[in-house]
């Protein structure tokens, strides 16, 4: 639990990066993206188009 909350206080003062190469806001845009494609080909189904996201994202991360 103090993991947790040293985590929590550290986000607060350091927060995102800004920095638009980071690798964080990189993988950031790109799971964005995929959602994206995944949303217009499963417009019938979100969990479909929810798991596949998942499942590239991890993938590639």
């Amino acid at each position: 639990m103090i993991e947790l909350t040293i985590g929590y206080i550290l986000d607060l003062i350091i927060g995102d990066p800004q920095n638009p190469i980071h690798p964080v806001r990189l993988i950031g845009s790109l799971c964005k993206n995929i959602e994206k494609l995944f949303r217009k080909l499963f417009k019938s189904s979100l969990k479909v188009a929810g798991g596949l996201t998942w499942i590239f994202s991890v993938a590639i991360v």
